[in-house]
């Protein structure tokens, strides 16, 4: 097995154990149950495997990742860009994610136990009002962070992928700031760009979300 290879398989096994940890204490809703599974087990975790992580980048859109009360958008190349995200906010964050993986072992039901919206790309309606009654609900709660990756799947190239519209419109209905994040996987690193104030228009907020994640500075 190459060195690449058995990392990855050693971040699955934590992985799994520690979504396990979180089930066995029925995580669900208990903040500080999940708090400790992913800021105390995993992420230290996966950081001792792939060596120290950095996060940079605009002050505003730091505190934010800090305080909640936010969706969060970022740039998809990586199995390490949830970790490498998360790894940035204080409260842990909420993400979309495709309905297959409700079956994966673990990780399917610990994800289903603390609220992550599952999408079925193949019922756009029934994924859309799913996501929809997400961010409303996470509207409720000031400290709640949501997150998601707009370009929807993977880039090959590492170039940003043109964004789709759905979690925008997330963010229209129910009224969340946006913040904007960068993320570097082969350098382990995460760049809060800057924060978009709400907007009732979906694809205003798209346009400068997407304009943040190109700028070479910071957006606010």
């Amino acid at each position: 097995m190459t060195p690449r290879r058995w990392r990855a398989a050693k971040a699955t096994l934590l992985t799994l154990r520690c979504a396990n940890w979180a089930l066995q204490r029925q995580a669900g809703d208990q903040e500080d149950i999940v708090a400790q599974a992913v800021h105390d087990k995993w992420l230290p975790g996966l950081q001792a495997i792939t060596g120290p992580w950095t996060t940079t980048g605009d002050a505003a859109a730091l505190q934010r990742l800090q305080q909640g009360g936010a969706l969060v958008i970022a740039n998809h190349q990586s199995m390490m860009d949830i970790p490498l995200l998360m790894s940035a906010c204080g409260p842990v964050p909420r993400f979309t994610a495709k309905a297959s993986i409700q079956r994966w072992p673990f990780l399917g039901a610990f994800l289903t136990a603390i609220g992550t919206c599952f999408i079925d790309r193949h019922a756009p309606r029934k994924a859309q009002a799913a996501m929809k009654a997400w961010g409303h609900k996470a509207a409720q709660h000031p400290r709640a962070l949501i997150a998601g990756f707009p370009e929807g799947s993977r880039s090959q190239d590492g170039q940003v992928q043109a964004f789709k519209s759905g979690l925008f419109r997330v963010a229209a209905a129910s009224g969340l700031p946006i913040v904007v994040v960068r993320i570097t996987p082969e350098t382990c690193t995460v760049e809060a760009k800057g924060v978009i104030a709400p907007n009732a228009d979906a694809n205003t907020l798209r346009e400068l979300a997407l304009q943040a994640m190109l700028s070479t500075g910071t957006t606010t």
